[in-house]
C-alpha cells in the first residue's frame, strides 16, 4: 500500500512521528514511538512528545506548531539555551512496516515556556518568521546590550562552587528549590549575573555575600556535590552600575541623560 492509502486506512495505519531539531551544537532527533527508530540516516530516540494539530499540507505554511516535551528532558534544556539561535524544526510522519517517511512541514523555534508538567516549544513557519518584528535599539535610560556580549565589551569572570544543599524550607513548611547553598561566599554583586550547571543557565536573583543564593528557576537535576559556575558580577543595566562596577561607561548602550520632564505635556 502507498503512504496515502495507509494514512487513510482505518486498520492498516500505525503512525509514528519524527521530530528533528537543528541546533548550533548539533542535530537532535526524537520520535513519538515507544522504541528507537532508525530512519533517514538518523537514530530517533523515544520521547513522550505531543504537538498541536497541523490542519493540512496546503495550510502548513501558515500554521504555527506547539510541541510539548517533558520538563527536564535534554530537548527542553537545549531549546531553553538557544534563545539567540535560529533553530530549524522538521516534523515527519511514518507508518510502521512501511518504508515511506513523509515530511509534514518545517518550522523555526520561536519561544519556550515552562509549565507545571512540561515545556512548550512554540514554532513558527518561514512566512510567519518574515513577519516578525526585529529587535531594535530602544531610546531608554537603561542599557540595550546583553551583559558580556560583544556589544557590552566586558569579559566575564567566573566563580566556581560546589553545591552543599538544594532547596530551602519556607515558613509555611514548603521547600523552595530555587535556593542553593554553595561552599563559597557569593558577593551581592553577582545578582542578575548568570549561573551554569551542566548545559543549563539561570540568573542569580538573590545573594548577600554568604553561601546561600537564589536562582531564577530551579535546576531540576541539581544535587549535592554538583559543581556550578557563576558570574562574579551581574548588571541592572543602569549607567551607574556600568560606570562604577565595570568601568565600562564608554560602551554603555543606553541614553542616561534623557530629560525627565516632558515640556510638551507640562509646558514651560
Amino acid at each position: 500500500m502507498t503512504y496515502q492509502a495507509i494514512e487513510a486506512s482505518q486498520v492498516s495505519g500505525k503512525p509514528v512521528e519524527l521530530y528533528k531539531f537543528d541546533f548550533p551544537e548539533g542535530i537532535e532527533t526524537y520520535t513519538s514511538a515507544p522504541d528507537t527508530q532508525n530512519l533517514l540516516g538518523y537514530v530517533w530516540e523515544p520521547l513522550p512528545i505531543d504537538r498541536s494539530p497541523v490542519k493540512s499540507v496546503s495550510t502548513v505554511k501558515d500554521t504555527p506548531l506547539t510541541i510539548k516535551v517533558p520538563k527536564g528532558s535534554i530537548i527542553a534544556r537545549s531549546a531553553a539555551n538557544s534563545k539567540n539561535s535560529r533553530v530549524k524544526v522538521w516534523l515527519y510522519r511514518h507508518h510502521r512496516g512501511d518504508s515511506d517517511v513523509y515530511l509534514q512541514g518545517v518550522w523555526y523555534l520561536s519561544t519556550t515556556s515552562t509549565k507545571e508538567t512540561h515545556v512548550s516549544l512554540e514554532c513558527v513557519t518561514v512566512a510567519q518568521l518574515l513577519e516578525t518584528s526585529l529587535p531594535r535599539y530602544h531610546y531608554q535610560t537603561l542599557c540595550n546590550h546583553e551583559l558580556y556580549s560583544s556589544e557590552c565589551g566586558v569579559s566575564p569572570v567566573f566563580l566556581t562552587g560546589i553545591i552543599q544543599a538544594v532547596g530551602k524550607v519556607l515558613p509555611d513548611g514548603s521547600t523552595d528549590y530555587r535556593y542553593l547553598t554553595l561552599d563559597i561566599n557569593v558577593p551581592a554583586e553577582a545578582v542578575l549575573g548568570g549561573i551554569n550547571l551542566g548545559v543549563d543557565w539561570r540568573m542569580v536573583t538573590e545573594a548577600s555575600g554568604g553561601t546561600e543564593i537564589q536562582v531564577s528557576e530551579p535546576f531540576y537535576d541539581a544535587k549535592v556535590g554538583d559543581t556550578v559556575k557563576l558570574h562574579d558580577r551581574g548588571c541592572d543595566r543602569s549607567y551607574a552600575t556600568c560606570r562604577d562596577r565595570f568601568a565600562n561607561n564608554e560602551n554603555f548602550g543606553g541614553h542616561p541623560i534623557i530629560p525627565t520632564r516632558n515640556f510638551f505635556s507640562g509646558g514651560f
